[in-house]
């Protein structure tokens, strides 16, 4: 039998949205933000719970698990806002530097975590991002990279693309983070058997 050490949880609030910090009883050396799936529209911070917890039972990284504004209620930019604002949190909190943090998104989740690094000073303020420290480093999961053909080869999916961009499907091309030059450290992982988000969207991101 393995034995993992005691977790910490509890569930803190960050610029309006609620959040849950996982964290190891010893010393924290490196951050992870999660951003859920759910097609932009649904999900919860509580998909990536068993994750977080296994990975602080095992290593000395504390996690936070964030309920970002949805769809369509919340288009974007905000849910870039929030994961924004959810890393600038951690690293204050566990007083980590920029390069010891990472967002970690699934599908759609994905999406907004690569978005949030490629959020450059230059469309920061476009994206009513405040002045301050960006995320460099994320881990893609299934993640949603190329929107503009995500959307044309998921008829079902159309509905919530249109919610995440407000319907406005001009907005497009700036909500697909194919359509930037990768900066930033990644870590890129998809399934093949993938039927919804397939391997293409990965590589037209590597």
């Amino acid at each position: 039998m393995r034995l993992y050490a005691p977790v910490l949880c509890r569930t803190v609030q960050i610029s309006g949205r609620s959040a849950d910090l996982y964290r190891p009883a010893g010393p924290v050396r490196a951050g992870i933000v999660f951003l859920h799936g759910g097609g932009f529209v649904e999900g919860s911070r509580a998909q990536f719970a068993s994750i977080c917890r296994h990975l602080c039972s095992r290593y000395p990284v504390i996690c936070l698990s964030l309920d970002y504004r949805l769809a369509p209620a919340f288009a974007f930019p905000a849910p870039i806002q929030d994961a924004v604002a959810a890393f600038r949190w951690l690293m204050r909190t566990a007083r980590l530097s920029a390069d010891r943090v990472f967002l970690a998104g699934g599908s759609p989740g994905g999406c907004i975590a690569a978005l949030a690094v490629l959020a450059a000073p230059r469309r920061q303020a476009r994206w009513g991002v405040p002045p301050g420290p960006l995320p460099r480093r994320a881990i893609l999961l299934n993640g949603i990279c190329d929107l503009t053909a995500f959307y044309r080869q998921n008829p079902e999916e159309q509905a919530r693309v249109r919610a995440f961009l407000g319907g406005d499907l001009t907005r497009m091309p700036l909500a697909s983070p194919a359509a930037y030059s990768p900066s930033g450290r990644w870590l890129l992982l998809h399934g093949s058997a993938d039927q919804v988000v397939p391997p293409a969207q990965c590589r037209a991101f590597a």
